[in-house]
């Protein structure tokens, strides 16, 4: 079942931050070959709006990977590496449009989770 209200407001604007999505409800037999997460200011903005991170089952350091793409139990799970350079494009206490889009071994497309983002404003800015 999909969750189209879902809200992110645990991150703070200019910080790495990872996202995990869970999917489950998995067609028989399909797997999760890649997924997408996207933020905008406008839910009509072209992609990749503010930031985009597109995975697949093999990891890479600044995007994320899928960690299990359902061929077990039909229950994926998506893990996204936003960098403190994608979060520092957030204005604080903006409200977002964002998603997770799914890409199925059948090339079917699906959105299991969509919802809104509001990001914080940091205190700290040191960096080294």
């Amino acid at each position: 079942m999909a969750n189209l209200r879902a809200r992110i407001e645990d991150l703070v604007a200019g910080d790495d931050y990872d996202y995990t999505a869970t999917v489950p409800g998995l067609p028989t037999g399909t797997t999760i070959i890649k997924a997408w997460f996207t933020v905008k200011t406008n839910d009509t903005d072209a992609d990749p709006g503010v930031f985009q991170k597109d995975i697949t089952t093999t990891l890479v350091a600044t995007k994320g990977q899928i960690t299990d793409n359902g061929v077990t139990d039909g229950i994926g799970v998506c893990a996204f590496y936003c960098q403190a350079s994608d979060t520092v494009l957030l204005t604080p206490n903006y409200e977002y449009f964002f998603d997770v889009q799914i890409q199925l071994s059948t090339n079917r497309l699906y959105t299991p989770i969509k919802g809104r983002l509001v990001a914080e404003r940091q205190i700290t800015t040191a960096t080294s």
